[in-house]
């Protein structure tokens, strides 16, 4: 987050603790309407850094802070953790949420798959491990995504059904307004995915594959071999290469919008998006990213909004 304060009083130009780096941010944007002040959720930021600008007939602060991932990111492992040496001890969200506890933050699972709460891998971190790659690691097991709003994670499946909670057009008079849009399709990197596995009571090797036919036959074979001890079993081998290549296909197409502010959007939202140049009429896509610009003077509130695509 960067954030951008009037100076011109030279009030923050003195001490001003709450603004130092380390101090917590707190964000809510919204609107005031002839209802009153309508705002959505409140984020938590952590301050990295503020910088004073003067001359040109202005003077202001720009204080830049960052989120979970970057909490994470500075977190290391000061010795050795390892779980699940005896196999089916702690599953994966429970050590998510260790991760997170670890970098002072905590982890909301309630939408998480069944995967999350069943699956427990042999999962080590040495000396000097950042939370972030090691949660990253966690994640590839698992069909979910994990978000963070402010200094919460939150842990969901993306799952292809439900309502859409909002509508995006190019057409006046139905939804948020459109100002601009794009639909990009790509090879997938991967279509064939085998994963090697070692079933922990003889020591054999298991293995399951996912591939996706119609790429194969389009473009070639292109497979990717995941070896290491994430399956145990062929069924966890076939689950785990399947939600490797869900994912790849999924990455491979994706768009975004640029649109008037919404605070209520989020990411993982299930939308509706009607584009005649994109062949899209009530298309249902999910949000994966958003940006949200606001800027006002220069009169400029807006979202630039990352989807992809929903096929249920």
């Amino acid at each position: 987050m960067r954030v951008e304060l009037d100076n011109s009083s030279y009030s923050y130009s003195g001490s001003a603790p709450e603004l130092e780096p380390g101090s917590l941010m707190l964000l809510s944007l919204g609107y005031v309407t002839p209802h009153g002040t309508e705002t959505g959720p409140v984020f938590q930021f952590e301050i990295k850094s503020r910088e004073i600008y003067a001359g040109r007939g202005r003077c202001r602060l720009v204080v830049e802070a960052g989120g979970g991932w970057e909490r994470l990111a500075l977190w290391q492992a000061r010795h050795q953790y390892r779980w699940n040496r005896t196999p089916g001890e702690t599953a994966v969200v429970q050590i998510l949420a260790f991760l997170l506890a670890r970098a002072g933050m905590t982890l909301e699972s309630a939408n998480a798959s069944t995967a999350a709460h069943a699956l427990a891998p042999d999962f080590t971190l040495n000396p000097g491990s950042q939370g972030d790659q090691a949660v990253i690691r966690l994640i590839k097991m698992l069909p979910d995504r994990l978000v963070f709003e402010g200094m919460k994670g939150c842990l969901y499946n993306p799952q292809d059904t439900g309502e859409a909670c909002y509508a995006y057009s190019f057409c006046t008079g139905f939804g948020y307004p459109v100002y601009e849009s794009a639909w990009k399709k790509t090879l997938p990197v991967f279509n064939h995915i085998q994963v090697e596995g070692e079933d922990p009571a003889t020591g054999e090797l298991v293995l399951g594959t996912a591939l996706d036919r119609d790429s194969i036959l389009e473009s070639g074979e292109r497979l990717l071999v995941e070896s290491g001890q994430t399956a145990g079993s062929p069924e966890e081998a076939s689950s785990r290469a399947h939600v490797l290549l869900d994912g790849l296909l999924l990455s491979a197409s994706g768009g975004y919008l640029i649109t008037p502010l919404n605070p209520a959007a989020q990411v993982g939202d299930v939308v509706e998006v009607d584009s005649p140049a994109l062949e899209m009429s009530g298309n249902r896509c999910r949000i994966a990213a958003m940006e949200t610009v606001y800027e006002p003077r220069r009169g400029r509130y807006e979202q630039i909004i990352e989807l992809e695509p929903v096929t249920g």
